[in-house]
């Protein structure tokens, strides 16, 4: 079975609880679950049916945005930006620019970035109906003004395409209406085309008008066609890339000859139809946000945080697949997710009823994700009640620990430290915690066997290996692979782990839980006195149960001490 964190675990409870206790309100087929990985899926999909649930719908964010748009998009790894930091592996191109790319995320992931596409879509809904009559001939059937109104005023409650749908209902109602009175003039016009002709002339004279009538009468559906051929059909993909070209202009007054200075349309102004924090950004990352997504777009690629404004800008222009009705939504590891990702997904699944999980403290996608829980609550559900509920007792991790991990996360800044709750631990178990030096990498690894051999022998189920990246993680297991042949080196695209031994990177150990952690190197070198070197190891520190230890080369991090 597969190892996850007690947020999961009272969610996953919560959800049978509403179920049994509210069966006239709740079907386990109204409940959606978005998990941040296949690894909490396959988890989920093992517990439910124990709690006596099924049917529950489950989703990563990605999977639910791919069935949103209708079409899989080749996505760059959710940790791409993450592991490049980590990593110290920038590309030539982006030296430098880390901060410029790191601000990109967070602004694609803001509300700001919703209200400039606000604003986009506004000047699409202004521009939709071509200027022009629905006409027959000199006949004027509805005027360009009455199907403005339509499509502004009267089907405001649809997305674009369902508008269109209603509008061709009108037109072709309206033409069925004026078609009597077409079809006398068409008459008399045929009568007076043929008077004093004979022969085939006639014939071919009559037989044009004939046609014409027949049409009128019979398929009058494909001049309503015709005319609808006229409004814009392009994929949600074609109005991103549209947007992107012309970001940096006040689409307000947007005409397509003409564009604005750069950053007026990316300040986000404090409103109180428009919440978030004032913003402006800079003109280099309007510049690199719109060339690096528009390079992205040309090779058919997306990032994470483009999935947001695609899922809503297919929602409101070409609307999306009836999707069964869902009356409460889970969403785990919520301190990953932006504000835009959270607005999303209430407007598409038209439900404020949530239970989000997620812990500040690891928050390593802080380009991203939110840093403040009670300035979220005020930007996504200041009109709603919502209830917000500080979990402190550890029931997993022992108090030994949890108190190292205490120690290392209260070395992050203030500003930061403000938002994060300590975990209050109920176990208090000795002897669970073991740091020890080691002069070099062979040594290391002995130790690491060593300890794993142990634990084994008592019967402990679930051992991690935790390095701080990829690169040392593989070395690990090249080395560990030349004298024992059970270690699994997890990369991310695992669906599934059935207990064992692993190795994996701090930054895909998130939200797991092992009855054993070694930590491979925690020296001065891995983990610096960064933000996100502190997260990292407050992460790996609390994936243990039972049994920690830390290994060092060189000089112990200062995190430690």
């Amino acid at each position: 079975m597969l190892p996850v964190a007690g947020k999961t675990t009272i969610a996953l409870h919560r959800i049978a609880y509403l179920i049994y206790n509210y069966e006239k309100e709740f079907r386990p087929d109204e409940f959606m679950i978005i998990a941040p990985t296949k690894f909490f899926l396959n988890y989920i999909s093992n517990i439910l049916p124990d709690l006596g649930v099924n049917d529950v719908k489950q989703y990563t964010f990605e999977d639910f945005a791919y069935d949103v748009i209708g079409k899989r998009l080749k996505i760059s790894d959710n940790n791409e930006k993450l592991v490049m930091i980590v990593n110290n592996d920038i590309a030539k191109e982006y030296q430098g620019k880390v901060d410029v790319i790191l601000q990109e995320s967070k602004f694609k992931s803001s509300i700001g970035f919703k209200n400039v596409i606000d604003d986009y879509l506004k000047y699409i809904e202004d521009n939709f109906i071509p200027k022009e009559n629905f006409c027959y001939g000199d006949r004027i059937i509805m005027s360009y003004e009455d199907i403005k109104e339509l499509f502004i005023n009267t089907y405001s409650m649809y997305n674009f395409s369902a508008r269109i749908n209603e509008i061709e209902k009108n037109l072709t109602y309206e033409f069925r209406k004026k078609s009597d009175e077409i079809l006398d003039e068409l008459k008399k016009k045929r009568s007076l085309a043929v008077e004093g002709l004979s022969g085939n002339e006639r014939v071919e004279v009559y037989e044009h008008f004939e046609k014409e009538i027949k049409l009128i009468e019979k398929d009058y559906k494909k001049i309503v066609k015709e005319y609808l051929k006229k409004m814009p059909n392009k994929s949600c993909l074609d109005y991103y890339g549209e947007f992107l070209r012309h970001l940096g202009t006040d689409f307000k007054s947007l005409k397509i000859e003409t564009f604005g200075d750069g950053l007026k349309c990316f300040k986000n102004e404090t409103k109180q139809d428009r919440p978030g924090k004032s913003q402006d950004v800079s003109l280099e990352v309007t510049e690199y946000l719109k060339q690096s997504t528009l390079e992205n777009l040309s090779k058919n690629e997306i990032a994470f945080e483009d999935l947001a404004p695609l899922m809503y800008l297919q929602y409101k222009i070409n609307g999306i697949k009836e999707k069964a009705r869902v009356k409460h939504v889970v969403i785990d590891e919520a301190q990953d997710y932006g504000e835009f990702q959270f607005d999303v997904l209430k407007t598409i699944l038209n439900s404020n009823s949530m239970t989000i999980l997620g812990d500040i403290a690891q928050g390593v996608h802080y380009y991203r994700g939110i840093e403040n829980w009670q300035r979220f609550i005020d930007v996504e559900f200041s009109d709603v009640d919502a209830t917000y509920t500080t979990l402190k007792k550890t029931y997993r991790t022992t108090k030994e620990i949890m108190d190292v991990a205490n120690s290392v996360i209260s070395k992050l800044p203030d500003y930061e430290k403000e938002f994060i709750v300590l975990g209050e631990p109920v176990i208090d178990r000795k002897d669970s915690i073991n740091i020890q030096k080691k002069e070099n990498m062979k040594d290391l690894v002995e130790a690491v066997n060593e300890r794993i051999n142990e634990y084994l022998d008592n019967n402990y189920k679930s051992i991690a290996i935790i390095g701080k990246d990829m690169s040392e993680c593989k070395e690990l297991q090249k080395n560990l692979s030349k004298i024992r042949n059970d270690v699994k080196l997890i990369q991310g695209k695992d669906s599934e782990y059935n207990a064992g031994i692993s190795i994996v990177p701090s930054y895909l150990a998130k939200g797991l839980e092992f009855d054993c952690v070694i930590i491979a190197n925690a020296n001065n070198e891995k983990y610096t006195n960064s933000s996100l070197d502190i997260k990292l190891l407050y992460v790996t520190i609390t994936r243990a149960m039972s049994k920690l230890d830390v290994f060092y080369i060189g000089e112990k991090s200062d995190l430690l001490n």
